[in-house]
C-alpha cells in the first residue's frame, strides 16, 4: 500500500511536468526594455547636450532626460548591448517602441527618425516623426521593411548582424528638453 505523501508527491510532480510540456510548446517573445527607473541602464547620448538620469519625469518613475545645447550636432541615445545582435526572425508583426516628451525651448520643430539600426549589412531608418509638445506619446513602429527607408544594403543584411540602434534624441532646430522612456524592442519567437 502507497502512502498518500507519496502520491501527493507524484502528483506535484506530474503537475510540474505537465505545465514546463505546456509552457515549452507556447511561442515565446523575446523583450528587452528599458524603464529607466534605477538608473540610465547602460544607454548613452551623443550630441549636443547634457544628458541624465531623472528619477521622477519618466512615463512613469524615471527616463533619460536629454537638454539639447542646440550648438550642432545631433542627439542620438545609443542603447545598450542588451539590444544589438540578430533580428533575422523579426517579422511585420514585430516592433521597436519608445515613449518621448518634447518641450521644446526655443527654435523650430525638426522632423526626425525614432530609430536608425545599423551593422555590417547596412543602415535603415524609421520614418521621420515630431513629438507633440509637453505631453508623453508613444512611437510603436513594426519592423516591416515597407515602414523602413534603406539608407544603405539590405534589410535582411542589416538585421542578421544589428550593432547598433540609435533612438532619435532631437526634434528641434534650436533648445530642446526631450525625454525618452519605455524603449522595447519585441521580436518573436525568441531569437
Amino acid at each position: 500500500m502507497s502512502s498518500p505523501r507519496l502520491n501527493v508527491t507524484v502528483a506535484v510532480r506530474l503537475a510540474g511536468i505537465w505545465v514546463a510540456t505546456l509552457l515549452a510548446a507556447l511561442p515565446l517573445s523575446a523583450q528587452v526594455s528599458s524603464t529607466f527607473d534605477a538608473d540610465l541602464e547602460g544607454w548613452l547620448v551623443t550630441g549636443d547636450n547634457s544628458a541624465v538620469w531623472n528619477p521622477s519625469g519618466g512615463n512613469p518613475g524615471g527616463c533619460l532626460d536629454v537638454n539639447d545645447h542646440a550648438t550642432g550636432a545631433m542627439n542620438y541615445a545609443i542603447a545598450p548591448s542588451r539590444y544589438l545582435g540578430d533580428w533575422s526572425q523579426a517579422t511585420s508583426a514585430d516592433s521597436l517602441s519608445v515613449d518621448y516628451y518634447l518641450d521644446l525651448v526655443s527654435g523650430t520643430a525638426l522632423s526626425s527618425p525614432a530609430y536608425i539600426i545599423s551593422g555590417p549589412g547596412g543602415s535603415e531608418s524609421s520614418a521621420n516623426v515630431y513629438p507633440p509638445e509637453l505631453v508623453w506619446t508613444t512611437y510603436d513602429v513594426p519592423l516591416d521593411p515597407a515602414l523602413w527607408p534603406v539608407n544603405s544594403g539590405d534589410w535582411a543584411s542589416i538585421l542578421a548582424n544589428v550593432t547598433s540602434l540609435r533612438v532619435g534624441g532631437e526634434f528641434v532646430t534650436g533648445q530642446e528638453e526631450l525625454c525618452i522612456d519605455n524603449v522595447v524592442l519585441d521580436i518573436n519567437p525568441v531569437w
